[in-house]
């Protein structure tokens, strides 16, 4: 099965990335407040909204080298660093592209914000890095 991410913010052009590993988590967000212990009771209060937060992480591999030749650029470890850091505080699109079982192209496009994005040097292939991202992320828009 293949599996393609872009990532743009705006009307910018999107950078294609080379991912390995996607998933996609649900989770319940109650507020937990830590209050002084009241009577025989230690508990923290939890207050719970009934709030749940969509999460999208995914991981793959980078290169040293740069290849912004084509109509969607595959960054380098530095350039996509470069994105990320620039673009932090920023609403961007994610796009996944995705095979069925029919030999069709799914599409799913969220609108997220980064949490976290970590890079790590692959041993032997001085060349490559993995990289992981972390985002929260808006209501999947399905094609």
């Amino acid at each position: 099965m293949t599996l393609a991410i872009t990532l743009a913010v705006g009307a910018g052009t999107p950078y294609a990335l080379k991912t390995e590993k996607f998933s996609e988590s649900i989770e319940r967000n109650p507020i937990i407040i830590g209050m002084p212990a009241s009577g025989t009771s230690t508990e923290p209060v939890q207050i719970d909204l009934g709030f749940f937060k969509n999460k999208i992480s995914f991981e793959g591999i980078v290169d040293d080298i740069d290849s912004l030749d084509g109509a969607t650029p595959i960054p380098s470890k530095n350039e996509l660093e470069s994105f990320v850091l620039d673009n932090a505080g920023s609403n961007m699109t994610l796009t996944v592209f995705y095979e069925n079982n029919l030999g069709g192209t799914n599409t799913n496009t969220y609108t997220v914000n980064l949490l976290s994005c970590s890079f790590e040097r692959i041993a032997a292939q001085e060349n490559r890095w993995i990289y992981k991202a972390i985002f929260n992320a808006g209501k999947r828009t399905s094609s």
